[in-house]
């Protein structure tokens, strides 16, 4: 692991340890064991037992002076980032790094507001390399407020993010067959399509997924690949969820590493 840079994870405190930092760290020494892994604190966060979370931010200036290490061989994964935290000091130290996997944080799993918001999300998509939402982040990015497909919330992001690469993820939709994750990268709409896998929704599978595309992108791969790598990754150890704090499943603590899982996706790659 000498020859790596360094994987900064960025985010809050979830005290339930199913999602935020705990997840994330949990996460990278399963996808990448033994990489150095430096820890910034954005929020604490109150959350669980079905109750609508609250977040307690961390001193902005804190949060500022634990990231002036951030270099050009580091990968820096986001998720929550309070509003006060997103200034142009954060920015132009985010734009060192070599990549800048963003995790669209606005709400807990539970509901609550956690500080963060759709214009400081696009804000940070400025220095991403990445953005990871989900359909009802993608709403919000997009301030749709119709029920439109999937195509159609690709061309609206897209049209919000300019050439900043995301990947929207189907895991909402209503299909009960299979999963489609949109990756839009260099002008290209990447379809990642799988079996939906059985079981239930565990806590913390945003920041896993993110994390381990972070892991990927560390350890040298490319953009699609790293992405499908990861992709396929979550739903192998998605399987192996248990109960967890407040009756909510949780993602396993061990696992296989990144790359290890046999690709069951189908890519299809279009021209918009």
């Amino acid at each position: 692991m000498g020859g790596l840079g360094r994987l900064w994870l960025v985010g809050g405190i979830d005290p339930t340890g199913g999602a935020g930092l705990t997840r994330d760290r949990i996460t990278a020494q399963i996808c990448l064991p033994g990489v150095p892994v430096r820890a910034v604190v954005t929020a604490d966060t109150i959350q669980g037992d079905g109750q609508p979370a609250r977040s307690m931010p961390r001193p902005r200036m804190q949060v500022r002076d634990a990231l002036a290490e951030v270099g050009p061989r580091d990968v820096v994964k986001l998720g929550l980032v309070p509003v006060m935290h997103v200034q142009q000091d954060l920015l132009e130290q985010l734009s060192r790094a070599r990549a800048v996997v963003v995790d669209p944080v606005l709400r807990a799993s539970d509901g609550g507001e956690l500080g963060a918001s759709a214009s400081s999300a696009r804000a940070l998509a400025q220095v991403a390399t990445l953005l990871t939402p989900n359909v009802p982040e993608a709403m919000a990015l997009t301030g749709a407020h119709e029920n439109i497909g999937a195509s159609q919330l690709v061309a609206r992001l897209h049209a919000v993010l300019g050439d900043t690469s995301f990947l929207l993820k189907g895991g909402h939709a209503g299909d009960r067959e299979q999963v489609v994750d949109h990756l839009w990268h260099a002008g290209l709409d990447h379809q990642i399509i799988r079996a939906r896998k059985p079981g239930g929704d565990p806590r913390g599978t945003g920041c896993a997924l993110a994390t381990a595309i972070a892991c990927g992108l560390l350890a040298g791969a490319d953009m699609v690949d790293a992405v499908v790598d990861a992709v396929e990754w979550l739903d192998q150890v998605r399987c192996a969820a248990s109960m967890g704090p407040g009756g909510k499943l949780h993602l396993p603590e061990v696992g296989p590493r990144l790359g290890a899982v046999r690709r069951t996706s189908v890519v299809r790659t279009s021209v918009p």
